[in-house]
Order: structure tokens, then C-alpha cells, then sequence
């Protein structure tokens, strides 16, 4: 598995969501003949359900991103009010693209 640390350019963003939509549609069309559901392509993509719990839960999720920024603020400002030094960059963080790929071999990526 490959992991993408880029994002698509404001003119690529359209297509790029185009394409993520027909892969996922193909995803979850397979997944369905699998549980032997007989589902359309245009079906998944064109009809669906949300059931009042999941909205209420993505709700919360969202809820909790946001309350995590603001954490994270006022975290920062405490320490920059306790004179600790300024946290780094978190693009900093973010690996390297040319990282070497793990292996599936457990005893591969030992070495």
C-alpha cells in the first residue's frame, strides 16, 4: 500500500473527486455483490439512505475536530504563556516522500 501525502491542485480538484467517487462506487458495488445485494453501480451512486444515528454521529465527529483545534490553541497559548519554546512546524513532521516502502516480510522491515 502506497500512502499519498499530496493533494490535488485547485484545477485537478474536480476531477480528482470525480475519480474518487467512481472508485468508491466501484468499491462498495463489489462489496455488495459479495453480500449477494442486488445493487446497481448508478443505484449506489445516485440513491442512498442515511440512517438519523449516522448523521448524529458524524455530527459529533465534526463537533470534536473543531473542539480539538481549539484545544490545541489554547494549549499553545498556555505554553507560550509559560514561556516554553514554540512547537515545531507540523510539516515537519510529515515524512519524507522518499521514505523507504515497508515490505509485507515482518523480517524485512527489521533490518
Amino acid at each position: 500500500m502506497e500512502v499519498v501525502h499530496t493533494r490535488p491542485s485547485e484545477e485537478n480538484r474536480e476531477r480528482h473527486n470525480q475519480n474518487m467517487t467512481i472508485s468508491q462506487t466501484k468499491l462498495i458495488h463489489e462489496i455488495s455483490k459479495e453480500l449477494n445485494y442486488d445493487l446497481s453501480e448508478s443505484d449506489i451512486q445516485f440513491r442512498h439512505y442515511t440512517s438519523q444515528g449516522y448523521g448524529d454521529r458524524d455530527d459529533l465527529t465534526i463537533q470534536a475536530q473543531v473542539a480539538w483545534v481549539r484545544i490545541a490553541a489554547a494549549l499553545e497559548a498556555q505554553n507560550q504563556a509559560a514561556g516554553l519554546p514554540e512547537p515545531p512546524d507540523p510539516k515537519e513532521l510529515v515524512p519524507e516522500k522518499d521514505q523507504p516502502k515497508l515490505s509485507n516480510d515482518p523480517d524485512e522491515n527489521a533490518k
